[in-house]
């Protein structure tokens, strides 16, 4: 699986998870919207091409 093909897997995975507690009960509402806000915001950059911002791209990306 490719670095990008993993990433997009693990926000996937993370955007679900959050959006199940959103859902529990006691759940911590500013908690989970400020990470789905930044999840959108991640993704809306991709789509840009402002991110990853210049230096800071997926580890090990010379190898």
């Amino acid at each position: 699986m490719s670095r990008r093909t993993d990433d997009f897997d693990r926000s996937a995975r993370l955007t679900r998870d959050v959006c199940e507690y959103a859902e529990s009960d006691g759940a911590d509402l500013e908690f989970a919207n400020t990470m789905l806000g930044s999840m959108l915001e991640q993704a809306s950059r991709e789509r840009q091409g402002d991110y990853p911002p210049e230096g800071h791209d997926y580890p090990g990306q010379s190898r």
